[in-house]
């Protein structure tokens, strides 16, 4: 096998990986929604978006990887979260009306 053949299986087991890894950060986002449609808590939490984003971009400049694409990549992943925690929430709440 040559070199770059390697390479690109090593990239592709990466990125498995890196879709798993995100796949168990939306389900946990997914309990979160839980969470917060029993306490009352607004889906929507501006300072932790923030916060969140600033990290990913501070963990780019650590690893010496532009932090604006940590920055935008963390984006979606929340944009995401937030679609999930959104509709999940809607289901609870109209649970709660059903009943």
């Amino acid at each position: 096998m040559d070199r770059l053949t390697t390479l690109r299986e090593q990239i592709d087991t990466i990125d498995e990986q890196l879709a798993d890894l995100i796949a168990d950060r939306l389900a946990r986002c997914s309990e979160v929604a839980r969470v917060k449609a029993v306490e009352g808590l607004p889906m929507m939490q501006p300072a932790r978006v923030t916060a969140v984003c600033d990290a990913w971009s501070e963990r780019g400049r650590a690893r010496g990887i532009d932090p604006g694409l940590l920055r935008q990549m963390a984006r979606m992943i929340i944009d995401e979260a937030c679609r999930l925690e959104l509709d999940i929430m809607d289901v609870a709440a109209q649970r709660d009306v059903d009943r």
